[in-house]
């Protein structure tokens, strides 16, 4: 795709962030998807995963002494992979799922790098059937390993983190 004047917002002080004008950005790429699922007797197996490359370059700025130019935009990774694996069984189910980002630029495309990072998600959970009413108990552990990582520099993300979750449906006649 070749597109003129992308938006891109970037950080400019501690907490804000302003729309920057790319004159020229030409992207290509390929991303990859696949899945599949085994029933099983009294249960079943899912498992997939994504893969993208793609190449988002600044081709002319606002300026032609643009230091960005012929660069990776900022906070653009090229590689991403994610999978997913999901286990039923009557009730229950347990899923974790990968996440990978690559290597990016930050605004100073020529010195400042963010690096890659692996992040990996679990849950647990179980279904339960009250008359016509569903009741659904659910586990999460976000970043399980405590990857220490950031989306745009200097800004922090969450280490590991936990999520439990209650939703009962209610099915009224």
């Amino acid at each position: 795709m070749k597109v003129d004047n992308w938006i891109l917002w970037v950080p400019y002080d501690g907490t804000n962030w302003k729309p920057e004008n790319k004159k020229k950005v030409e992207g290509s790429g390929v991303e990859v998807n696949a899945k599949t699922k085994w029933e099983l007797t009294e249960g079943g197996v899912e498992i997939g995963g994504m893969f993208a490359f793609n190449e988002t370059v600044q081709v002319e700025g606002v300026s032609e002494t643009d230091p960005a130019n012929g660069y990776q935009l900022a906070y653009t990774p090229k590689h991403r992979l994610n999978f997913f694996s999901k286990f039923n069984y009557k009730h229950y189910w347990v899923a974790l799922n990968g996440n990978f980002t690559g290597e990016r630029n930050g605004i100073d495309v020529r010195a400042e790098r963010i690096h890659s990072y692996f992040l990996v998600d679990f849950n647990i959970g179980r279904r339960i059937q009250i008359s016509q009413n569903n009741l659904s108990i659910e586990a999460r552990v976000f970043n399980l390993f405590d990857v220490d990582y950031q989306n745009v520099n200097r800004y922090a993300m969450p280490g590991r983190n936990f999520l439990l979750s209650v939703i009962f449906l209610y099915k009224s006649n």
